[in-house]
């Protein structure tokens, strides 16, 4: 028995102690917001493709997203709806016309689809359904066929009837009306009804992603799950009609979740299996505005909410609940710590304490009471027939009267015999003023006054409106601590009180209110063990020991460090106490008056960052953004480590729980480092790069990021943010224009310059991914990892080339992207039929310039001459392309100067051996025998002369 109770008692106190802070946070959302001119917010549908890209159907056109880069695609008129096919083609329906996008004259580009000029429809809904895409407005459907191009339209024959919603169920096309549901069966309409179903009409009807199970919203609105045939209504129902909100469309988030857009009420979470609402996403819980314009998901599963500020993203895979969205906190955050099972947060504005209040609301109820009601009737008419009493009396309702009890019955007894005495009194006085009007009547000489009108006083029972205040609940709100309002940005506990420090001192704070102790602007403050004292850093550089008597504290010592900037101080588990200057550390093995010794070991501080100072596997280790230190108790020195170097990378940001843990950011990920130096890689936060603050609170981490929002983490079996998304080019230009990745890669000698920009959808912010490629054809080896997603690719010189590209994300995924195989065409004059003419042609004046030569008269002497050198000439062009070809020799202006002139030196002699055999005949004339190019117009041949020399001799 014993046992038991004890049992039940340590129960009980695990469970107050799991259940003293139950408050959780809300779901974790990102902001983003386009850097486009000239465009607004005004979007109407989201969609992601297979690869991950966002596309947003936006008043102003398409606009693409991937997380990093925005891209616009203007339409003829707002783009209203849209919807991709497998290949990723994007279909769109405008404002009097629809479309795709495509690349045309070398842009992508929006082409239209609709035949009909004058067409002033909003194609308000988009659907591909594989060979059909169906445009859908009030008063058309229209199909395209992809395979024949061909259009087809279907109209209603009910003028007054209008189009709704288009929607696929069970392998039917169901076309949803003002009036009616309807099938829609080879381009005709046919009326449709479901057994066992109220005649609401559908706003969405969306299929779950892996069941044959679908979500449907009607304009009732009323939330069901339609599966086999069978309308089931979901509890959120009443949650829309309890807060009075209106459903515009709803969504799958997953395969257990499905999201609701709202008019006014922003955005609601529900748990399909669980039935259950999860979160209700409005601006109490950080979305900036509660009017949705649309909601899409992307392949992460994280739900999109357009509103007039912009896009919102929530993901439920993330493990963060966010607590800045309660009300009352304020300023800039520096630091959250728990005390007494209460959250209490530093900032630039004083402290906060989350606590829990009553929330009250204004409730209407109505209260029965007895009304004197006066009536004025004519004399002459009675009161059935008296216009007051035909008259309706708006104000007071009837209500039947209760049963009084006794006492209330004695007294209404009383009540009514006075009445009845004073009623009998006023009939006597009615009497004698009878009398007197009538000797009234009977003196000429006197006006008589004749009463108008009669009055009458009712009691009858009335409602009246009234209001109360009904507890509404309970919430959870920020209050700040009152006394402290200056910056404060560290907690820490002093003899098992709770001590806040800021620029204006030290503060003891006690429940929601505290007060000073400690006028000092502070720069650090360390509770010293071995002494139980203080010690505290303030601006002027001073050092000061404060120890408590009683309520009063009191300066004991001030250290004399000759004015260093010491950034922060230490006291370790054996009394030791640490000072870190910009160029040194400090230690002090007691500060007494007695006893005030102290060494200095040198290190590597140029930029005045604040160190981490923590013990690693019995070592004493000093961080910053410049390394990893260590005091060598050997050498008696501040040593590097190489080996955390190497693994870690430089620590551009470092951060401290407050264990003593220290968190180091490589500018890729962040890594925990424990006290016996294990390292811990903590990729989810990634997600923060510009993180603060971080330390653990009963086995949970608390965050301040970069956007200055407290969260929480929740560590899950499985909290690893895998991403979906894939690697791609997603976009490609030359410079003659945009690419179509599509087909053959074939282009003209001079469309020979190329710019890739690639992608890899990260709407997190945490894969960091970078880009590696190489050019088949140019260089066979890889380039270097860079953090650029743009490849340029300039003057590539006629041939055949593969790019290959790969990406890496901060996780060290590798991916391999498809390869871009491409062909530039040669020139003209570098194609194999133009060197085939350029031989005949060389023939055949070789052939013309020997039969002249041979058998001309002194006439055609420089026309044979002129067709000789025209030979040669085309003879070294043809060897000089080959030549380029051969060995793959980039030209350039030098080039081809030196290339010309070795030419004009090579015609010399290769002119006088082919004029030595195109030699005259002796019958026929001199010919040019002996006579060279150069001495038929005047030059002296230096070859010539040299060899008639020779011959004297």
């Amino acid at each position: 028995m014993r046992w038991t109770i004890r049992l039940i008692s340590t129960c009980c106190w695990l469970l107050g102690f799991v259940c003293s802070f139950a408050q959780e946070g809300d779901l974790f959302l990102t902001h983003h917001h386009h850097n486009i001119p000239g465009l607004d917010d005004v979007n109407y549908q989201i969609k992601s493709d297979s690869k991950g890209q966002l596309y947003i159907a936006n008043r102003s056109g398409v606009i693409q997203y991937d997380g990093k880069s925005w891209s616009h695609i203007p339409t003829p008129s707002a783009a209203v709806s849209l919807d991709l096919n497998d290949q990723d083609q994007l279909y769109v329906g405008c404002v009097g016309d629809f479309g795709l996008l495509t690349i045309e004259d070398k842009k992508l580009q929006y082409h239209s689809l609709d035949s009909v000029s004058d067409d002033d429809g909003l194609y308000f809904q988009t659907l591909n359904l594989g060979s059909s895409v169906f445009f859908v407005n009030e008063e058309t459907i229209v199909r395209y066929d992809v395979p024949t191009s061909s259009i087809s339209r279907t109209t209603l024959v009910d003028y007054e009837d209008f189009f709704s919603k288009l929607f696929v169920v069970d392998g039917k096309i169901l076309v949803q009306t003002d009036k009616e549901l309807y099938e829609f069966v080879n381009d005709e309409l046919v009326s449709f009804e479901w057994p066992k179903y109220h005649s609401s009409e559908f706003i969405f009807f969306e299929k779950h992603p892996a069941a044959n199970v679908y979500l449907a919203g009607t304009t009732d609105n009323a939330i069901y799950i339609y599966e086999e045939g069978v309308f089931t209504r979901s509890k959120v129902s009443d949650l829309l009609y309890d807060n009075e909100s209106f459903v515009d469309n709803g969504i799958w988030v997953d395969d257990d979740h499905f999201a609701l857009s709202t008019l006014e009420n922003g955005a609601i979470l529900y748990d399909f299996r669980q039935d259950r609402t999860i979160e209700v996403i409005n601006r109490e819980k950080g979305l900036p505005d509660n009017e949705v314009h649309a909601i899409g998901i992307d392949r992460e599963h994280g739900l999109w909410i357009s509103h007039e500020f912009g896009l919102s993203r929530m993901e439920l895979g993330i493990p963060f609940k966010t607590f800045s969205n309660f009300q009352g906190l304020h300023g800039h955050l520096y630091e959250a710590f728990f005390y007494d099972k209460s959250l209490y947060v530093a900032t630039s504005e004083g402290v906060y304490h989350l606590t829990k209040v009553e929330r009250y609301k204004n409730v209407p109820y109505y209260e029965t009471v007895k009304k004197r009601i006066i009536k004025s009737v004519p004399s002459k008419a009675t009161p059935e027939a008296s216009a007051d009493d035909n008259e309706p009396e708006e104000e007071v309702e009837e209500e039947p009267q209760r049963v009084l009890s006794k006492k209330e019955q004695r007294i209404a007894r009383r009540k009514a015999k006075k009445a009845k005495k004073k009623a009998g009194r006023d009939e006597g006085e009615e009497e004698e003023a009878a009398e007197e009007e009538e000797e009234h009547k009977n003196k000429p000489s006197q006006k008589i006054f004749k009463p108008v009108e009669e009055i009458t006083i009712i009691s009858k029972n009335v409602r009246l409106r009234k209001m109360r205040k009904q507890l509404a609940g309970e919430e959870w709100v920020f209050k700040h601590v009152d006394g402290i309002h200056f910056k404060t940005e560290y907690f820490f506990v002093y003899q098992e009180d709770l001590y806040a420090a800021g620029t204006s001192g030290v503060f003891l704070i006690r429940g929601d209110s505290a007060e000073m102790v400690i006028h000092e602007p502070i720069r650090f403050v360390t509770p010293e063990k071995k002494h139980d004292r203080l010690i505290v850093g303030n601006m002027y550089n001073e050092v000061k020991i404060y120890y408590k008597q009683d309520d009063q504290w009191v300066e004991t010592e001030n250290l004399n460090l000759h004015g260093d900037l010491v950034k922060t101080a230490f006291n370790d588990e054996k009394g030791r106490t640490w000072f870190a200057t910009p160029t040194a550390l400090i230690e002090f093995d007691d500060i007494t008056v007695d006893h005030f010794d102290y060494k200095i070991f040198k290190y590597k501080n140029q930029f005045i960052d604040n160190p981490r100072l923590t013990f690693l596997n019995d070592q004493l280790y000093l961080i910053n953004s410049e390394g990893y230190f260590y005091l060598d108790s050997v050498k008696l020195k501040v040593v590097p480590d190489q080996s955390l170097m190497n693994i870690l990378g430089k620590p551009l940001k470092h951060l401290q729980q407050r264990d003593g843990q220290v968190w180091v950011f490589n500018g890729k990920n962040w890594y925990k480092i424990d006290h016996e130096k294990n390292i811990e890689l903590m990729d989810v936060f990634g997600l923060f790069p510009d993180m603060s603050f971080v330390s653990a609170y009963d086995d949970r981490l608390w965050v301040i990021d970069g956007a200055n929002d407290l969260l929480e983490y929740h560590q899950s079996e499985d909290d690893s943010l895998f991403t979906m998304s894939r690697s791609f080019i997603r976009r490609a230009t030359s410079n003659k224009g945009d690419i179509q990745l599509s087909g053959e890669m074939i282009f003209d000698y001079d469309e020979n310059t190329f710019y890739f920009e690639l992608s890899k959808p990260d709407y997190r912010g945490i894969l960091n991914t970078t880009y590696q490629y190489r050019v088949l054809g140019i260089d066979d080896s890889w380039s270097e990892w860079i953090s650029n997603p743009q490849i340029t690719l300039s003057y590539l010189p006629p041939g055949t080339y593969s790019l290959d590209v790969r990406t890496q994300d901060a996780f060290g995924n590798i991916e391999r992207l498809d390869s871009f195989n491409f062909e530039i065409k040669p020139p003209y004059w570098q194609t194999l039929w133009f060197y085939s003419l350029q031989i005949l042609v060389m023939i055949l004046l070789v052939a013309i310039s020997g039969f002249m030569n041979r058998r001309a008269k002194e006439k055609y002497i420089v026309i044979t001459e002129i067709l000789t050198v025209l030979a040669l000439v085309l003879i070294i062009e043809f060897l000089q392309a080959i030549a380029v070809d051969y060995f793959n020799v980039e030209s350039s202006p030098v080039m081809d100067l030196g290339i010309n002139v070795l030419i004009a030196f090579c015609i010399f002699p290769l002119e006088q051996a082919l004029k030595r055999y195109l030699k005259a005949e002796e019958n026929r004339g001199e010919g040019v025998t002996g006579k060279g190019f150069l001495e038929i117009i005047g030059i002296p041949n230096p070859f010539a002369s040299s060899g008639k020399k020779g011959n004297l001799n």
